[in-house]
């Protein structure tokens, strides 16, 4: 059975993407399907195309999906206070916010050398498939790219899981309540305990036939 983390759906953060597009489908997203949660994050679907290079002064360029992370914080925080607003708008019983889990690593991709475009695919993956043979025999070594990355995961239930594998977990803000709105609370939950008790005569303080 699929858990409620496999189930999110992702949202790549970019550098050319409207953040109100990307707040807009989350709030859109938690109210049409409040059980699936979203994941934010900042890895290319292209393999190699985070990789910084080189400035034109000879210094390091930082990869795509660290210098986005700011931009991704930046959007989350967003979708969790307009949330929040949200529930208010709509005088919603939910007092809690959404709850985030976020987390950091390192993708390492391995770097093999391109075969000439005359060899064709398998060239390609016969140079590839030499030069892991070469790697394990300890004749060489496959080079190795580590591409930093961020995700952070929000839901309206906790993910269990996303912490057990190493996530960091905030959880949700509790909106406060103006005066009205406690009011209106209080309200329900009397309606709603007054629908709960016994009915039964003698309880509600009727004469019973003997």
């Amino acid at each position: 059975m699929d858990t409620l983390e496999e189930n999110a759906h992702p949202i790549r953060i970019t550098s050319q993407g409207k953040i109100k597009n990307w707040v807009t489908f989350a709030l859109n997203s938690f109210e049409e399907k409040p059980d699936v949660p979203l994941t934010f994050h900042t890895i290319s679907p292209v393999k190699g195309s985070d990789e910084g290079g080189k400035n034109p002064n000879g210094t390091q360029r930082l990869n795509s999906s660290v210098t986005l992370a700011p931009r991704l914080i930046s959007v989350v925080e967003i979708v969790k206070r307009e949330y929040l607003r949200n529930l208010a708008t709509k005088r919603s019983p939910r007092l809690q916010g959404l709850h985030q889990y976020n987390e950091i690593g390192m993708l390492e991709d391995e770097e093999v050398p391109a075969a000439p475009e005359e060899e064709g695919v398998s060239g390609a993956a016969e140079k590839r498939s030499e030069k892991i043979i070469e790697a394990l025999a300890g004749k060489n070594h496959v080079k190795q790219t580590q591409t930093p990355f961020m995700r952070i995961t929000l839901s309206l239930t906790e993910l269990p899981n996303l912490q057990a594998k190493g996530a960091t977990y905030q959880p949700p803000t509790t909106r406060k309540l103006t005066k009205s709105a406690k009011a209106r609370a209080n309200r329900r939950k009397k309606r709603a305990a007054e629908q709960e008790a016994p009915t039964s005569p003698e309880l509600a303080g009727e004469p019973m036939d003997i």
